[in-house]
């Protein structure tokens, strides 16, 4: 096989390359293109040399483990099995299979041939389930890592993390695997316990790409905490921050999406990219993103080429998501096994408010609000839904679109509930009935506490049970919040969507 000269890589669009790749349909002029751009590159098409590649390329696309490879008019009477390598049957002979003609797309989209593989190496793709398969202790988790999954009250998980992490193809071919699950089903455990697999059984190191800086800093401590006493050195790359010692001192490297495809290409410069083992994508619907997404996909279309053209490097990408639309065509492009479930531990019940009447999803309406008359303003009545909801006491998330939106909603809803708190009526003796001073005390003193101090909006918003949450609060003051939302302390939240992004600690 080829050597690939990695010299022919690099990020400026305009003389970007691979040894066999062209670059076609880009819209706009390559030279108008650059990193702060919106555009996607579109329609790469490999052009490999079939007669050294064909094998590697095909292998991880093969959408059938029958054993024969024929032209698909062949009647089932003049099929003949297959005895040693894989058989390409032709249906035009004038284009023989090393024809400088016929390229790797043509091949992958023609409906005249299949991929199959001997008996001998036909594993079943997905392994029945057993109920001790579920038990964490099952999966060769070294003992230290098992404690800290115990310490956080995992022992087990559910049937679909399981089923998925079950499939043979994933586990002992290396795969990639795309999966998509809903909010709070447990999508990270399986990325956890994959990345695991990758790092104490194959010996190979692991970058786990997040979208925020913000998450990559939590994964962080997260990923350090549970490997601690293990050996294995887990470090952030984003920002301007580089950990001491580069890639070669760590095992585990979480990275922004900018801060991987930097990583990436810098081991390629190196040659060092076969110390990967494994790549993953949270949030990988940002693939669609106007302004990150092209990087993105620039950066797994890298990974996925290099895996094919060089023998000695297997990187296996899995990514998830738990909005990604176009499932089907994502793994076949990534050459992927494709995994989706619609389990929610905690039903999700969708609802739609439209001037005062509650409508479900399917539009019909369920109920009218009347405007409350100790209310003087509730715009979209947001503070009745509140009250409704902490009468029945449960907490109350809201999602807002910027920064300023999640502190000045906040501060709004905590006057409004001064004013009701103060008054002796009914829905004053809910809000005194329901929100604990004690714990709310608690809270602010945990933040007095903080490198920064008590911050001054916190300290109105917090006293009454009501806090916000976004990016430009620090990280202890984001771990506060998060625990006083947990343990009840809060009881209504406005945040942005650095706190959707790892919405399952929460849950």
């Amino acid at each position: 096989m080829p050597e690939l000269d990695y010299s022919l890589m690099n990020d400026t669009l305009d003389n970007f390359s691979f040894a066999d790749i062209k670059l076609q349909n880009l819209g706009p002029k390559t030279s108008d293109i650059s990193f702060d751009d919106s555009h996607f590159v579109e329609d790469i098409l490999f052009n490999f040399d079939i007669s050294h590649c064909l094998n590697s390329i095909l292998k991880p696309l093969e959408a059938d483990d029958s054993q024969i490879l024929v032209n698909s008019s062949t009647s089932s009477d003049e099929i003949s099995p297959l005895k040693s390598s894989p058989i390409i049957e032709e249906k035009d002979e004038s284009t023989p299979i090393n024809s400088p003609n016929l390229n790797a797309t043509s091949i992958i989209k023609s409906p005249h041939i299949k991929i199959v593989q001997p008996e001998s190496e036909k594993l079943p793709a997905i392994i029945p389930i057993t109920e001790q398969m579920c038990h964490l202790s099952s999966w060769s988790i070294p003992d230290p890592v098992l404690h800290k999954y115990k310490l956080k009250n995992v022992t087990k998980m559910f049937h679909w993390q399981c089923e998925c992490l079950s499939n043979s193809r994933v586990l002992h071919e290396l795969s990639n695997l795309i999966y998509s699950a809903p909010t709070s089903a447990g999508k990270t455990l399986v990325a956890e316990i994959l990345a695991l697999k990758t790092i104490f059984n194959r010996k190979k190191k692991t970058i786990f790409i997040l979208p925020f800086v913000s998450i990559v800093k939590e994964k962080m401590y997260y990923f350090q905490d549970l490997l601690e006493g293990t050996g294995i050195r887990v470090e952030g790359y984003m920002g301007s921050y580089n950990p001491p010692g580069g890639f070669a001192a760590i095992q585990f490297a979480i990275c922004t999406i900018e801060k991987a495809n930097s990583l990436i290409n810098r081991l390629l410069e190196e040659g060092s990219l076969a110390d990967v083992g494994a790549v993953f994508v949270d949030e990988m619907h940002l693939l669609g993103d106007p302004h990150r997404g092209y990087l993105l996909e620039l950066l797994l279309t890298k990974l996925r080429y290099i895996s094919l053209k060089v023998e000695s490097i297997k990187i296996q990408i899995i990514g998830m998501s738990a909005t990604l639309p176009n499932l089907g065509e994502l793994a076949t492009w990534l050459g992927a096994e494709l995994y989706s479930t619609s389990f929610r531990p905690i039903p999700l019940f969708e609802q739609v408010i439209v001037n005062g009447e509650i409508y479900d999803k399917d539009f019909q309406l369920l109920r009218k609000l009347e405007p409350l008359v100790d209310v003087e303003v509730d715009t979209d009545f947001i503070l009745q839904l509140c009250l409704e909801v902490i009468r029945d006491s449960y907490s109350v998330l809201i999602f807002c679109p910027t920064k300023k939106w999640c502190e000045s909603l906040a501060q709004q809803l905590s006057q409004a509930f001064f004013k009701i708190g103060n008054s002796q009526t009914t829905l004053g003796e809910l809000l005194r009935t329901q929100i604990k001073s004690d714990l709310i005390m608690e809270v602010l003193e945990q933040l007095k506490l903080c490198p920064t101090g008590l911050d001054s909006i916190l300290r109105k918003t917090v006293s009454f049970g009501i806090g916000f949450h976004h990016a430009g609060l620090t990280m202890d003051e984001r771990d506060i919040i998060e625990g006083s939302f947990r343990n009840g302390a809060i009881k209504v939240l406005a945040a942005t969507s650095t706190l959707s992004s790892g919405f399952s600690r929460l849950t």
